[in-house]
């Protein structure tokens, strides 16, 4: 049986669900807009919230995700779920968040996990006391 979903993809998508998504938007559009994209979509869920958070249900009402953004990342969360109901639970994160990340992509944002983030920086010679020397090749 061949899968739909790569290796790669899988962990992009862990990735995201883990550290979140990067992402710069005003909190009130950008929420309220996830979920009204959510909404439309033709999956078994829906969504409720605003720029405070959003909870995702399934089409029993069980509330199975929520999603927060600070103005800069959106993170995710999972509720915590009987026995009988993870794996229809986790069919359903997985396809709330491709089409979160299908609505990112089609309004033209920038965006990436978290985790793909490296943070840079750069030492200037004239205040360093690096020696030359003391670097490894």
């Amino acid at each position: 049986m061949e899968t739909m979903i790569d290796e790669n993809t899988k962990s992009y998508l862990v990735a995201c669900l883990v550290a979140g998504i990067d992402v710069i938007e005003v909190p009130r559009i950008l929420m309220n807009d996830i979920v009204g994209h959510l909404n439309r979509a033709e999956r078994q869920f829906w969504a409720e919230g605003d720029e405070d958070g959003v909870v995702v249900h399934d089409n029993m009402d069980v509330p199975f995700m929520h999603l927060r953004y600070d103005g800069k990342t959106l993170k995710f969360g999972i509720f915590d779920l009987d026995e009988q109901s993870v794996f229809t639970s986790n069919k359903m994160v997985g396809f709330a968040l491709l089409n979160i990340i299908g609505y990112l992509q089609n309004d033209a944002y920038e965006f990436s996990p978290s985790i793909f983030k490296s943070d840079v920086f750069t030492v200037d010679k004239k205040e360093s006391n690096i020696d030359p020397e003391d670097w490894a090749l």
